[in-house]
């Protein structure tokens, strides 16, 4: 703003400028126009009264032409003096832009850091409900199989029992090997390794594949209807919060929840979850940090 009075200034004195030009110009062309081709033949038909009144005549244009030509002269050093201060104006007005901008720019890249700590903690969310999803159907099926005593016996003494290749929703095909359903990529890393914690003494089991249905049920439930709603919208916007479909790597039978002797694995002091640690890379899988029970093929 302060800028632009200034440029306003400086154009109201270019205007002055100009009339005062034209103004110059227009005096001298009056005085050369009134001239004579005889001054001398003038002179001598004039008295000393016509004399003397012409000689003022003649100051009075002289001091008006001078009066406007100092006039001129100290316009001109207004325009440069506010085209000096329009200068720093524009100049003072680029910092503030530029500051401005800076400014932004801070406030868009915190902004964008901001929502990026949102998606992490509504990601970390939907991992930790579809896990829980996973526990409660791993510890019905604890209670099951507790309910049928000696089973970890009988699977060890009757050697490997392992189930034929099924199709499940989603288009995974599962395979289940001993009693834990997994993809039928990972069926026979899985076998070799419940063979080689077999040998270890240790009784490992657990609980692998998850159908999404009944995700897709629980979000119809909690979240809405649409398929936005069951596919898309956010868990922590469902009430209670409940992960997508397909978060879990459960529901692609690539992960396993480890039991030792009949119960979850909750503890890394727990034997089943140290002989893990040590020897279920040679197979394939690999510990999410927070959960010790969960192993998968990339450890999510």
């Amino acid at each position: 703003a302060t800028a632009t009075r200034v440029r306003e200034a400086e154009a109201a004195t270019t205007q002055k400028v100009g009339r005062l030009q034209v103004g110059l110009k227009t005096v001298a062309i009056n005085s050369y126009m009134k001239g004579t081709d005889n001054p001398a033949a003038q002179m001598s038909t004039l008295n000393i009264a016509d004399i003397t009144r012409s000689r003022g005549l003649m100051h009075a244009v002289t001091g008006a032409t001078t009066d406007r030509i100092d006039e001129l002269d100290a316009l001109r050093r207004d325009l440069v003096e506010q085209r000096a201060q329009a200068e720093v104006a524009e100049a003072q007005a680029r910092n503030r832009q530029l500051s401005v901008d800076a400014q932004l720019r801070e406030a868009n890249a915190a902004k964008a850091a901001k929502q990026r700590l949102v998606d992490q903690a509504e990601a970390r969310l939907e991992k930790a409900l579809a896990e829980s999803a996973s526990l409660e159907a791993t510890d019905k099926r604890l209670a099951q199989q507790i309910a049928a005593s000696q089973s970890g016996l009988a699977r060890r003494t009757s050697g490997s029992s392992r189930g034929g290749t099924t199709r499940r929703p989603g288009n995974v095909s599962t395979t289940t090997v001993r009693g834990i359903v997994v993809a039928t990529s990972i069926a026979d890393q899985l076998e070799r390794l419940l063979s080689a914690a077999d040998s270890a003494g240790l009784n490992l089991s657990g609980s692998g594949y998850r159908d999404s249905s009944s995700q897709v049920a629980l979000r119809r439930s909690n979240c809405g209807s649409s398929d936005y709603d069951v596919y898309e919208k956010p868990a922590s916007q469902c009430r209670p919060p409940t992960a997508r479909p397909g978060q879990s790597m459960h529901e692609q039978g690539l992960a396993i929840d480890f039991t030792n002797n009949g119960s979850l694995i909750r503890s890394r002091g727990d034997s089943g979850y140290n002989w893990l640690k040590g020897n279920a890379s040679r197979f394939g899988l690999y510990n999410l940090p927070s959960e010790p029970w969960h192993w998968s093929t990339n450890g999510n």
